[in-house]
């Protein structure tokens, strides 16, 4: 959490740490339902996509957080090797993308102008979400319920690029991992505009 840390100091790290909880949660339990919804439908259905693998370790390391067993753990060789392969997630998920990418059978780079529905999916990720979601939350600052910071966190957390993973979870469960990989790559594009815009415009109202 490098750009939170620059920003809003280990505060700003802490309430980032707590958003991403539960941006995982939905990520491996709605996200994954979503993307595998078309194999099949009914509860057990879902149920096994909600309940695969990544939701599984994911909740195992929430209770081994939670009860302190990492921490006699760290430093370990089992600690180090899973740390290792989690470090590997994003760089091997950009490397799957451009993979994509260059392999499109949509010729994404010659027909950039065509993907309307990319451009405006990623507008709306990147500029409408968040002023949406901060003007709630600048309500709910006026009112003393929450802080400036944890608006802030929020709306910049909402405002990041489509992540990597949506990618990889596309492409396990058969949708459409082009459009995510193009999603990836235009999002992350405009995210070098758009992300100082959007701190500009929290900094104005507050």
């Amino acid at each position: 959490f490098p750009l939170f840390e620059a920003l809003f100091g280990d505060i700003g790290v802490l309430y980032a740490l707590f958003f991403n909880i539960g941006n995982d949660l939905l990520l491996w339990t709605l996200g994954v339902y979503l993307a595998g919804k078309h194999k099949g439908s009914g509860i057990a259905n879902g149920l096994k996509h909600i309940f695969n693998a990544n939701m599984i370790m994911f909740l195992v390391g929430t209770v081994l957080v939670l009860t302190k067993v990492s921490e006699k753990l760290r430093g370990g060789v089992l600690y180090q090797t899973v740390d290792m392969i989690g470090a590997a997630t994003s760089p091997l998920s950009m490397l799957f993308i451009g993979l994509v990418l260059a392999g499109a059978k949509s010729g994404f780079f010659k027909n950039m102008g065509k993907k309307l529905v990319v451009v405006m999916m990623s507008v709306q990720k990147l500029l409408i979400a968040p002023i949406l979601i901060g003007a709630i939350l600048l309500f709910a600052v006026k009112q003393g319920w929450i802080s400036d910071v944890v608006m802030m966190v929020a709306v910049m957390q909402f405002a990041m690029p489509v992540g990597t993973l949506t990618v990889s979870i596309a492409a396990e469960y058969d949708s459409d991992y082009e459009m995510a990989a193009q999603g990836v790559f235009v999002s992350t594009l405009l995210s070098i505009v758009t992300l100082p815009l959007i701190a500009y415009l929290i900094k104005l109202v507050l």
